[in-house]
């Protein structure tokens, strides 16, 4: 068991977005995240089967971002297989964990890489104004 307390959870604008679209499509999705989220912060900062760390290079530093492939969403059947992909950055320093993006593989093939480093600028200019 961790000493850590739990991260602070955020979210993009466009992962809300993304969130959104998904949830008129499958309607367990609020719920199937509500039992994401808890499962989450129960496991950090452990990870959560089937998650990898994206490589992004010297570019993300000591802040890693990751892919979740095993997604439970009922709605979707084939329990933690239904294709929904869940990416998200932790802050070490601050303890923040940022969810970036939300996913199903058949309407997209991959992470949005402009993306992820909008979110990572964001975070080294965060560092920048706390100093």
């Amino acid at each position: 068991m961790s000493n850590l307390s739990p991260p602070n959870i955020t979210f993009l604008d466009e992962f809300k977005r993304d969130f959104k679209k998904l949830k008129k499509k499958y309607k367990t999705l609020e719920s199937d995240w509500g039992v994401f989220q808890k499962a989450f912060v129960a496991k950090y900062p452990g990870l959560l089967t089937e998650t990898y760390r994206i490589p992004l290079g010297e570019e993300a530093g000591d802040d890693p971002v990751y892919k979740v492939r095993q997604f439970r969403c009922r709605c979707l059947g084939g329990g933690a297989r239904s294709g929904i992909r869940v990416i998200y950055g932790h802050d070490s320093v601050r303890n923040v964990v940022t969810f970036i993006e939300i996913y199903h593989k058949s309407q997209q093939d991959n992470h949005n890489v402009e993306r992820i480093q909008l979110y990572l600028r964001q975070i080294r200019d965060g560092e920048r104004s706390l100093k």
